[in-house]
């Protein structure tokens, strides 16, 4: 599966989520990384090099969720999943190769049942 055609993907899983102008996808020129951005979270695909990277990353994996909640949703996630699930297992399996302990924590999160999110 091609760039391009992922691009497709997670943009169409994306919207269900999320408006188009609330986040981007973005190719490098030689269509060697991809990045998957917002205000506050982008998820950088580069080969060997996937992560999750938000402004305030906690150091201590207890507070890893919810760092992540206070700015992706339950339905982002959802989303992602289900873009992964279309992907065959690409999307988390990339991130899992990182060895990034808040990038697994994402990765936890996407494979687990959909669940509502917290009230504010």
């Amino acid at each position: 599966m091609g760039v391009d055609d992922m691009v497709r993907i997670l943009r169409a899983h994306l919207l269900t989520a999320m408006r188009g102008d609330d986040f981007d996808l973005v190719t490098g020129q030689d269509g060697d990384t991809l990045d998957i951005s917002t205000d506050l979270w982008t998820i950088h695909f580069e080969a060997g090099s996937t992560f999750l990277a938000i402004d305030d990353e906690p150091a201590e994996p207890a507070q890893f969720a919810s760092a992540r909640r206070a700015v992706m949703s339950v339905p982002v996630e959802q989303a992602l999943a289900a873009a992964d699930a279309d992907l065959g297992g690409a999307l988390s399996n990339a991130l899992s190769a990182s060895g990034d302990p808040f990038t697994l924590d994402l990765v936890a999160a996407m494979a687990a049942p959909a669940r509502p999110d917290p009230p504010a």
